[in-house]
């Protein structure tokens, strides 16, 4: 902001000293443009800063005296051109940052969805290598979802994943991930947290998970593996095949509980397959 602000400054010296031969007021637009990236209202703001600017300089070149509507015309265009570029700048950025956000978000619970997922997983996995520390990762998979869909309908289920998401978000740290993976499949990805740190987050969420969601009397149940990462991370894909492997033993086990475990790597892994 501080560059902005030294380019609104040179620009208005330099229209000063130029005299009126040369036209310097558009030149404004330039760190107008750059504003409207950074914030809306400081934009606006700068608007006003660049328009008042103009309208002083051509004061204080051609005398008091001499200023006619003619000036005064040319500031009100000044605030209305400037207005106009740093409104369509301002709103462009944040159509594209909401098209992002949408690309990356499931439409329905707001978690993150699977490519999402696969990106902050990834940049995960790499941060654990640098810097040794341990990841967990859960998989829960909702157990009689379908009954509910069956009984009480779509919309009902439809209401019971995006609570479900709702409490975990809440419960969870914001440096943890929840991402939808597809149909009743969801990821939480824990990163710095080893086994004996997830056991704890791990109960205590799916307690108030499940309180929360038998108010609404959905009874339901979750499979769930928990696989902690530790010394030599695997890539996404095997971490996910790993822990996937460990939910579907929980499922054919008789669902309902929770299965940890410690990724072991194979004999021969190296961190250069990562």
């Amino acid at each position: 902001m501080a560059l902005i602000g030294a380019m609104v400054i040179i620009i208005a010296i330099s229209d000063y000293f130029t005299g009126s031969d040369l036209e310097f007021g558009l030149f404004y637009l330039i760190p107008i443009l750059f504003s409207a990236t950074i914030h809306r209202t400081y934009a606006l703001i700068l608007v006003f800063v660049s328009a008042s600017l103009s309208f002083l300089t051509d004061v204080a070149i051609a005398g008091y005296s001499s200023i006619g509507y003619g000036a005064l015309w040319d500031f009100l265009s000044h605030i209305a051109i400037f207005s106009l570029v740093a409104l369509l700048r301002s709103n462009l950025i944040q159509s594209n940052q909401m098209e992002r956000q949408q690309a990356r978000t499931d439409s329905l619970t707001g978690a993150a969805n699977i490519r999402a997922f696969h990106e902050i997983a990834n940049a995960e996995i790499h941060r654990s290598i640098r810097y040794k520390h341990p990841l967990t990762i859960a998989f829960l998979d909702i157990d009689n979802f379908k009954s509910v869909n069956d009984t009480l309908g779509h919309i009902t289920g439809d209401k019971l994943l995006s609570t479900m998401v709702a409490v975990l978000q809440a419960r969870l740290r914001d440096t943890d991930t929840v991402a939808r993976l597809g149909g009743d499949e969801f990821a939480i990805l824990l990163p710095e947290t080893g086994q004996e740190d997830a056991r704890p987050v791990i109960s205590h969420t799916i307690t108030q998970l499940t309180d929360e969601l038998q108010k609404h009397n959905w009874n339901v149940t979750f499979s769930i593996g928990v696989l902690t990462c530790v010394d030599i991370p695997p890539t996404v894909e095997k971490m996910m095949k790993t822990v996937d492997a460990l939910m579907y033993d929980v499922k054919h086990g008789g669902k309902d509980a929770v299965r940890y475990s410690v990724y072991s790597p194979r004999p021969g892994e190296t961190e250069s397959e990562n």
